[in-house]
């Protein structure tokens, strides 16, 4: 899941990072997707910005969510770009809220746990010391 972002401008490196994307499908989608278009710097180094990772993400819902070509994903983003940032803002929340459920669903496990292992040892306690 994308993390927040601060500065003005990325590394192809930090947006690897940020979007959970390896760099060289990051050069692929540029070449293939025309609105994933960071600009560079003289020395030709992408800088990469806010908008041009929410088109990374909306890039990397379709293709690995809703398993759209990357054909199907340049259609998508040129006929319906805000409602597919819509749906993905969406999907993003509802994979945040999946994974802290998730992470609540451990602790209750282990919470669990940890008291069948008290009244365990507390029935053996009172085994070994009779009122």
């Amino acid at each position: 899941m994308p993390k927040e972002i601060t500065k003005s401008y990325y590394s192809i490196s930090e947006v690897a990072q940020i979007t959970g994307i390896e760099e060289p499908t990051l050069r692929f989608w540029e070449k293939e997707i025309p609105q994933l278009n960071p600009p560079r710097t003289k020395g030709n180094t992408r800088r990469y910005r806010q908008e041009d990772i929410d088109i990374i993400t909306q890039i990397k819902f379709l293709t690995q969510t809703c398993l759209y070509s990357l054909e199907g994903v340049r259609q998508c983003l040129n006929s319906n770009s805000a409602k597919v940032a819509n749906i993905t803002k969406a999907a993003n929340h509802l994979l945040k809220a999946r994974q802290e459920l998730l992470a609540i669903r451990r602790e209750l496990n282990e919470i669990s746990a940890l008291r069948e292992e008290m009244i365990i040892e507390s029935k053996q306690n009172e085994n070994e010391n009779p009122l």
